[in-house]
Order: C-alpha cells, then sequence, then structure tokens
C-alpha cells in the first residue's frame, strides 16, 4: 500500500530548501491513527532523509524512527538534545489527534534555529506534497498554524476522518467537522 504513494514538492525553491536544511521540523495534519505516520516515514525515506517521528502510546515498542513522546517536559528535553546535534529531521503531527494544534513543534523548531516544512498527506491523489517552509523565527505560532490550515485544507485526508472525528473525536483542526 505505501509503495503507491508519491513524494513531490510544490516548487523548486521548497526542492532546494528542504535539500539545504540541516535542521527540519516536518509538520502534517493528523487524520488517521498510525498511518499517517508510516506513510511520513516512507516519504521521508524515498527522501533518503535520516529521521525520528514523535509518537506517543508506544508503550517503548515502537520502530527505531519512532522517539517517544512522554509527559512533563518532553519538549524542553528534546530542545536541549537537539541543540547539540548539528543536523536533524522530526516530525510531528501538531494535532497528535487530539484536534487542536499544539506548540511544541513551534518550540522546537525556534529554539534549535530548524527550518518548518509542511508537508501534505492526501489520500486521494495518494502522495506527499511538501508544500511549503516557514521560519519561526520570522512567523510567529499562530501564523504558522493559520497559514498551514488553509494549505492544508487541499489536501483530502483519509476515507475514515468523518467517524473518527465524530465517534473518537479524533483528528485535527485543519479538517475539523461539526459534532
Amino acid at each position: 500500500m505505501l509503495q503507491n504513494w508519491t513524494v513531490i514538492f510544490s516548487s523548486d525553491e521548497v526542492e532546494i530548501a528542504f535539500k539545504q536544511a540541516k535542521r527540519k521540523v516536518i509538520i502534517a495534519a493528523h487524520t488517521f491513527p498510525f498511518l499517517d505516520g508510516l506513510i511520513l516515514h516512507h516519504a521521508l525515506v524515498q527522501l533518503k532523509t535520516p529521521h525520528k517521528l514523535y509518537a506517543k502510546g508506544l508503550f517503548g515498542l515502537g520502530p527505531e524512527w519512532c522517539e517517544e513522546v512522554s509527559n512533563g517536559g518532553f519538549v524542553s528535553r528534546e530542545i536541549n538534545k537537539l541543540k547539540l546535534l548539528p543536523q536533524y529531521c522530526r516530525g510531528i503531527f501538531p494535532s497528535g489527534g487530539t484536534v487542536n494544534w499544539k506548540t511544541g513543534f513551534y518550540n522546537i523548531a525556534r529554539s534549535t534555529n530548524a527550518t518548518v516544512f509542511l508537508f501534505g498527506l492526501d489520500y486521494k491523489s495518494t502522495q506527499v506534497v511538501i508544500d511549503c517552509t516557514f521560519d519561526p523565527l520570522v512567523c510567529d505560532f499562530q501564523h504558522i498554524k493559520r497559514e498551514s490550515g488553509l494549505r492544508l485544507r487541499r489536501f483530502s485526508p483519509g476515507q475514515l476522518y468523518i467517524p473518527l472525528r465524530i465517534l473518537f473525536g479524533y483528528g485535527d483542526e485543519c479538517y475539523d467537522v461539526t459534532i
């Protein structure tokens, strides 16, 4: 199934920025539990980009490309760790599936001087679109969140998004539905 997914850049400028950035924070809307992470991982493998994706609830059983999110000071600990690295790529779903975006990605990127890359996961076209970049030293969290929401709505969420949102409250504010 993942083999059907392709990765494209929205422009030559975004592709150049991605290839040149030493520190990357990848953000995307979270619409389908676990599968979104697999798709994001597969895309980064296609791009030959060493990475870690942040995930919760793995109970220490996640694959090596996952970094388990723990409660209580995780973002601060991660910032301190990443500041020591000359380069890194971390992927995060800002909503974590709980609908509202949190500031962790922004704080990590801003504190470590990373470029934020917006990835659109389009389930209809089975494409991962590397859509745009944000400089967290220039853009504040609200700007990135607002612009990302507008841009991500162009991509089709997974088919089970609406039932998951209505039945379990799982989702992302980029695709919010009234419940």
